[in-house]
């Protein structure tokens, strides 16, 4: 271990920028050395310590690697660390001989250290690659290692963490690698650190000792890890301590939730332990796939580039989307903790224990955890309505980015180091999931689970691309006498090829047929067929259901059914496609939708209504109908008394968008006229809130149907607040609550952030009892809604005061994670409604856009 760089030492220091290359080859490893083990030590410097160098990390790695090809030369990543030239070293496994280095390189461009060596290595043989180095602790970036902080609320000292990120090319910035996702390895870990401190990575501590000639220091050592890509090793010093999960004696893994003490000692780990446990165990009876480790650790951090990061065993949140404090924790970030847990849990099948080839598969991984947490939160907590929430918060999300010429396909090679950065993106996640619950839907869920049991089982600690699990897939799809008309992978190439979706287009051509046609849905159309699963639910008079297929051959198919049927095609959103009905078919839907409403039955789903709007809306933003158009499909198909939370988040999100877009280009004043058009649907919000509040009455209600109320509330007072169940309610809770001096806040936690709006805007008294109250939370979601909330005064004074707070809690992050933290601003739910309140205060909007 070197204390510091002496004099006598050649270093090389490696700050390596990223260009634009012409070839995906230029920056990829080559194939001839291929890791099998690293031995890696870091010692991260929190503290100052004589000799070192504050937050700073010396390390050494010793790398065994199978040398596939003759050889003299060995690449390897390494990027912004400082490499010890002098102590750097390779040597045959076999019989221990130094191979002698000629010379120590960079090829800047593309991350690498080249070590040039003075004979070759032969093939067959296994050598050992010796790299002493320094890292930074990085108090600019939020990936590779870099360095976390909180205040400690009782002391008000600050507290610092060592924590790593290495999706997706960051690990070459913690130590050297061969940083490439099919390059698996065995990791065996040893972290240097304080008394004061613990250690964690992704295996279980097998022994601790004090370091030699270090009084107060300690290396905590871990056990040899599975065969796992470098981007999913992780390392954390802290003196966080954690909340464990209930064992029985049954269990084989220790699950823990790691966070601030004053976090764990109000019981914000207990939710999050608790479910992981749970999911994990439904994963593992679902698939067939024991959990291999002996624990399985979650560490919430107050800064994070991501929401969460599956490191293998180690899994990495923003304190936000882990801790659930009861009585601040509202239903919607229940839904929110609970889905993410399930999606990087279910990493471990889908990532870690199979990882994608080449970040061109990249869906493998994210849409596969996507589409899986769902499955999670329909095991544990049902009463989320996963599969509901999937078409808002995926489907619909998928087609909005894919709909413009923007857009790439699922299976999307990056071409430069920089594309690589880009992989995480609406595309991978949201339409990877699209098409997998598309493939389940005309495959069946039996043959999809049975053949990624096999697919999981066959492919474990090595790589997959999508071919070989469409394989898998069309050999089980046979094993069950499942058929279509072409194989899966001729299917399914024609959807991860290529970028974009079908419109598909239905007409009546006589009395008894109907017309197909496709063409692909874009601003700017080109020529594109796919494979399209086309299931048609007959409504009345007779339901019935039925999947037809058009190929990729022909733009157009008639089908035969009679014009005294009611139908709707791809009710449940299982294909990945918008449908334009022809004035007669959508007519005659929307009168049945009516009649549902009118008789309180329900012929048409929730689901169908859903795509309907979705689509229409969309339609009306491409400039295929008009206004007119939209607004009669938007009243003939809400319905009060029946329409559930899929129907009115599409609506709403709808109205999100266009005030978003009003906001972005300053149009102060169109904001008006969107909130005048929303006052057209406003007896719909209010007619359902009064159902809502009927059911709570009948029955303790929760998850969707909490979300729902809350929503509504939101919009029917955003839309109008002088109604007496806005501001005359919130007047009267307030005063109340002010004259009391009540700790508890006047409202349920669920409904806090629109009532507190309207008492915000109207006194300064409310506005700092509310401020008193944000300040008294210990939850970072609460604070968040209550901030939000505060934001809607009409003072300038306490606007300022809005702004100061922010700039205090983040006035330590850098340019960089600052632009992170404004792109984030926009997408949140509780800073977009915060925005969606200020257009109606331009003194507020010209202070926010000062600032």
């Amino acid at each position: 271990m070197w204390k510091h760089l002496p004099s006598s030492f050649v270093c090389v220091q490696l700050i390596l920028a990223t260009v634009c290359i012409t070839s995906a080859q230029d920056f990829r490893l080559p194939e001839s050395i291929v890791p099998t083990h690293y031995s890696l030590q870091l010692q991260p410097i929190l503290d100052e310590t004589p000799g070192y160098t504050r937050f700073t990390a010396p390390g050494k790695v010793t790398i065994t690697v199978n040398c596939t090809e003759d050889t003299a030369t060995v690449k390897l990543h390494a990027l912004d660390i400082t490499i010890i030239e002098n102590a750097t070293a390779v040597r045959n496994a076999e019989n221990s001989e130094a191979v002698s280095i000629s010379s120590l390189g960079t090829e800047p461009e593309y991350h690498f250290i080249v070590i040039n060596l003075e004979e070759t290595l032969k093939a067959g043989s296994q050598y050992e690659i010796y790299i002493e180095f320094v890292t930074p602790v990085s108090q600019t970036r939020l990936d590779g290692m870099y360095l976390d902080s909180y205040v400690d609320p009782a002391t008000n000292e600050t507290k610092y963490v060592a924590t790593t990120l290495f999706a997706a090319i960051a690990a070459r910035r913690c130590y050297p690698s061969f940083d490439e996702p099919h390059l698996k390895a065995v990791f065996s870990i040893s972290l240097g650190r304080k008394e004061a401190y613990h250690a964690l990575s992704n295996m279980h501590q097998i022994s601790t000792e004090p370091m030699e000639g270090l009084d107060g220091w300690y290396l905590d050592k871990f056990a040899p890890s599975l065969p796992m890509s470098t981007y999913l090793v992780a390392m954390i010093v802290s003196d966080m301590t954690y909340e464990e999960a209930a064992n029985t004696e049954a269990d084989n893994t220790t699950i823990r939730v790691y966070a601030p003490y004053y976090f764990i000692e109000r019981g914000g780990g207990v939710y999050a332990a608790n479910q992981t446990k749970t999911v994990l165990a439904k994963y593992e009876e679902y698939y067939n796939s024991t959990y291999m480790l002996q624990k399985l650790d979650s560490v919430s951090l107050p800064r994070f580039y991501f929401s969460a990061m599956e490191n293998w065993a180690l899994i990495t949140y923003n304190d936000r989307v882990l801790l659930y404090f009861p009585g601040e924790t509202t239903e919607q970030e229940r839904y929110r903790i609970t889905s993410i847990i399930a999606h990087e849990v279910a990493h471990h099948y889908f990532g870690n224990l199979v990882t994608c080839e080449w970040w061109t598969w990249i869906y493998l991984n994210e849409g596969f955890a996507t589409y899986v947490s769902h499955l999670g939160v329909q095991m544990t907590y049902p009463e989320f309505d996963p599969w509901d929430r999937f078409i808002n918060d995926v489907y619909q999300v998928a087609m909005e980015a894919d709909s413009t010429s923007a857009t790439h396909p699922v299976a999307n090679e990056p071409a430069t180091i920089a594309d690589i950065g880009g992989i995480y993106d609406d595309i991978a996640y949201e339409k990877g999931a699209s098409l997998i619950k598309m493939m389940q839907s005309f495959l069946t869920e039996n043959v999809v689970q049975t053949g990624l049991r096999r697919y999981l089982n066959e492919k474990q600690f090595s790589n997959a691309r999508q071919d070989e699990l469409f394989l898998i897939l069309q050999e089980t799809a046979e094993i069950f006498n499942q058929t279509q008309p072409v194989s899966v992978k001729e299917i399914m190439d024609t959807w991860t090829l290529i970028a974009g979706y079908p419109l598909l287009r239905v007409s009546r051509i006589s009395p008894s047929e109907v017309r197909f046609t496709q063409e692909r849905f874009q601003l700017d159309p080109i020529n594109q067929t796919w494979w399209i699963p086309i299931t048609i639910r007959v409504i009345a008079p007779t339901p019935a259901e039925s999947l037809t297929w058009m190929s990729n051959q022909e733009s157009e198919l008639v089908a035969s059914i009679p014009d005294t049927q009611i139908f709707i095609v791809n009710p449940n959103s299982d294909g990945y496609y918008r449908t334009f009905y022809s004035s007669e078919i959508l007519q005659a839907l929307l009168q049945q939708i009516e009649e549902d409403c009118r008789s309180n039955t329900f012929s048409v789903g929730a689901a169908a209504k859903a795509k309907l709007l979705d689509d229409y809306i969309t339609f009306l933003k491409a400039g295929l109908i008009n206004d007119s158009t939209l607004e009669s499909v938007l009243s003939r198909t809400l319905c009060s008394h029946s329409d559930t939370l899929v129907v009115w988040q599409t609506v709403f999100k709808f109205f999100t968008s266009e005030l978003l877009q009003v906001f972005k280009q300053k149009h102060y004043s169109t904001a008006m006229y969107i909130k005048t058009y929303m006052r057209t649907i406003l007896p719909f919000i209010n007619g359902a809130i009064s159902k809502q509040e009927t059911d709570c009455q009948k029955s303790h209600s929760k998850g969707d149907d909490i979300i729902l109320r809350a929503d509504l509330l939101f919009w029917t007072c955003f839309i109008d607040e002088t109604q007496s169940r806005c501001r005359d309610y919130v007047n009267e809770k307030m005063a109340e609550w002010v004259d009391h001096s009540d700790e508890n806040s006047p409202f349920p936690v669920d409904f806090e952030e629109p009532y507190f709006c309207i008492a915000a805007s109207l006194n300064g008294t409310y506005w700092e009892r509310i401020y008193e109250l944000m300040q008294k939370r210990i939850s970072p979601g609460a604070k968040a809604r209550l901030l939000s909330a505060l934001s809607c005064t009409k003072e300038t004074p306490l606007l300022e005061r809005i702004i100061k707070h922010v700039r205090e809690c983040f006035g330590d992050l850098t340019t960089y994670e600052w632009t992170n933290k404004q792109a984030a601003f926009a997408e949140n739910l509780p800073s977009l409604r915060m925005t969606l309140r200020l257009m109606d205060n331009e003194v507020a909007l010209r202070i926010l856009y000062s600032s």
